[in-house]
């Protein structure tokens, strides 16, 4: 019967997502006239968590647990650029926006 307890306790974790939420972080970056920049890299400093910005300047950082990051962006020919993100327990943060120089 020990097994079963067990069984019904891991279910009931499962059921209710305790701990398992993970977060998008949702990076627009632009140049310093506003115009979207394709091909930038975006990471989350200190993790392996990281996107590359689509034509529309957009890069989404899957996956990210609760916490609060630096997020940086870099592409050759530009001067990197970096905000502040706080991922809450239950939701996804508000878009950040970069520009780089």
């Amino acid at each position: 019967m020990p097994w079963r307890r067990l069984a019904i306790a891991l279910a009931a974790l499962g059921l209710t997502g305790c701990g398992a939420h993970r977060a998008t972080v949702t990076v627009a970056v632009t140049n310093h006239d506003g115009r979207p920049i394709r091909g930038v890299d975006v990471w989350l400093v200190g993790t392996r968590h990281n996107d590359t910005s689509d034509a529309s300047g957009n890069a989404a950082i899957h996956g990210v647990k609760p916490g609060i990051y630096d997020v940086r962006a870099g592409k050759p020919g530009y001067v990197q650029g970096e905000a502040t993100v706080t991922v809450a327990k239950g939701s996804d943060p508000e878009p950040e926006s970069i520009a780089l120089a």
